[in-house]
């Protein structure tokens, strides 16, 4: 009776899962349907963490360090461009059926060019599919084990979601 929007459902379990945990570090992580300004902005308000699969192909601003500016790209171009710094064996399960991939990471930090909020993005390569998966994320990445600590996290949201539907049963 009181469901107004998604987007506002969205806001009010952030801004909840912040009143139940004041002193916990949180961390949000949700595939590409949470891809929106918005969203991060609404995260940080609360002083959290996010972890958000990419999906719209919005224009970025990268610091140059030669010209000691901000330039403006697309950010799947930089995607497909950015030099891997590790690889690593990831298992998968799908269709019930468990799967090894060789995984190529990167990452590179970002600002929006409306909010000028900071975001590092985490290139995610499959070697044997040849497809990048794109994380968005307020985590600062600058080692590898920050970038393999957010993207397991990431990969809990199907763990996660799976719980939060036997919650509300």
């Amino acid at each position: 009776a009181d469901f107004i929007s998604q987007n506002r459902e969205v806001e009010r379990a952030i801004r909840m899962s912040r009143a139940l945990f004041p002193l916990q570090t949180l961390r949000f992580v949700a595939d590409s349907g949470l891809d929106d300004q918005k969203v991060f902005a609404q995260v940080e308000r609360v002083q959290a963490e996010f972890a958000i699969r990419a999906c719209h192909d919005r224009r970025v601003e990268v610091y140059n360090p030669r010209l000691k500016c901000w330039e403006s790209e697309v950010l799947f171009d930089l995607v497909e461009s950015v030099p891997f710094e590790f690889e690593q064996e990831v298992m998968f399960t799908h269709a019930r059926r468990l799967r090894r991939a060789l995984m190529r990471f990167a990452w590179f930090d970002v600002r929006l060019p409306d909010s000028q909020q900071t975001l590092w993005v985490l290139v995610a390569y499959d070697v044997a599919r040849q497809h990048s998966l794109a994380l968005l994320t307020n985590v600062p990445l600058d080692t590898a084990d920050s970038v393999r600590q957010v993207y397991a996290d990431w990969r809990q949201r199907s763990h996660i979601e799976h719980g939060y539907r036997f919650d509300q049963e």
